[in-house]
């Protein structure tokens, strides 16, 4: 009996200092873990490897980095613990205010840490704004004014990856032209740059790209086919 409660003791002891015991730190402790990471993201963010996203979490920016296990390890926990803290927040928050009608959750958290990282991260670092579509965070307020003009149906994505003007009658909106020809010229280099370094034709990346494009258009966006036929999503 003596030899069983020992046994059982010991397996306590073992579990109480294992991952699975530690899977719910407290804010404290997540500070702490945040901070011996932090040297290392801030390095591959400026190497271009990593990136922030809009929904408050870090990512590959390439296909190399993601499969390499050191920094996919790096990047997962990361995210747990965004994770983590994030709902603590969202826990505290509605404690805090229990009559609320609309209650804080996991999401808006995310969303509100990622504006700030936004605001905080380097011009030339990168950001995810839509499945496999990054873009430097200087870019960041033209991303935002086009989203907007999508919205109002005034500019759309066309069969080659570029953006383009909807209506004929806004074509003489400096304004709207500038930052049109302003993003097109972004894309454009890159464009070339992809194709050089993957060894491929520049038409093949415009339309992987279209493609991409197309696919993460929202419901109601302007979307121009090969045939120059523009209609909504």
């Amino acid at each position: 009996m003596n030899r069983l409660i020992i046994l059982m003791l010991a397996l306590l002891t073992l579990g109480a200092s294992s991952p699975l015991a530690l899977a719910q730190p407290d804010k404290d402790a997540l500070k702490a873990q945040f901070k011996a990471r932090e040297t290392q993201l801030r390095e591959l963010k400026k190497r271009g490897q990593l990136g922030e996203t809009v929904e408050g979490y870090i990512a590959a920016v390439d296909s190399k980095t993601a499969v390499d296990t050191t920094i996919a390890k790096l990047i997962d926990d990361e995210n747990a613990d965004r994770r983590r803290l994030y709902q603590l927040l969202a826990d505290e928050i509605n404690k805090e205010n229990p009559k609320e009608p609309v209650k804080a959750t996991q999401e808006t958290l995310a969303i509100r840490n990622a504006n700030r990282n936004i605001e905080r991260a380097g011009p030339d670092e990168f950001l995810r704004v839509a499945p496999d579509h990054w873009i430097r965070i200087k870019d960041f307020p033209d991303h935002q004014k086009i989203t907007k003009l999508k919205t109002q149906g005034k500019v759309g994505e066309n069969a080659s990856g570029l953006l383009e003007i909807v209506q004929d009658a806004d074509r003489g909106d400096s304004t709207l032209t500038s930052l049109v020809e302003r993003e097109n010229a972004r894309r454009n280099a890159d464009y070339q740059s992809l194709a050089a370094n993957e060894s491929t034709s520049l038409a093949d990346i415009q339309k992987r790209i279209a493609a991409r494009n197309q696919r993460n258009a929202r419901i109601g966006d302007m979307i121009k086919d090969e045939s120059g036929n523009w209609r909504k999503k």
